[in-house]
């Protein structure tokens, strides 16, 4: 898991690799919905914050954005892109090549 984040009634949960989903009881991961199909990602769904009344996702290493979205009654509505990085050019690729990260 990258993060987590109880909003509402619902846990948010980003994981490395390609996976957002919420759930509502940490014992039962049986009933996780997909949020990262519900919410377009492209990348890896990495760090979340929440103020102003919305979620913040970060997006990471093979696509790179900044998603947000409004909920209201634990409802997800309002789904933006606040910024698109978009795929990785050459030079990013190279340096994690070299890096290791």
């Amino acid at each position: 898991m990258n993060d987590i984040k109880k909003i509402g009634n619902y846990y948010y949960i980003t994981v490395y690799y390609n996976q957002f989903i919420r759930l509502k009881d940490l014992s039962d991961f049986s009933t996780a919905e997909d949020l990262y199909t519900k919410l377009g990602f492209k990348g890896i769904p990495y760090y979340m914050t929440y103020f102003d009344g919305k979620v913040y996702v970060t997006e990471i290493d093979s696509y790179s954005a900044i998603r947000s979205f409004k909920l209201y009654n634990d409802e997800i509505s309002q789904i933006q892109v606040i910024h698109d990085y978009g795929p990785p050019n050459a030079a990013v690729l190279n340096r994690k090549r070299i890096l290791g990260t």
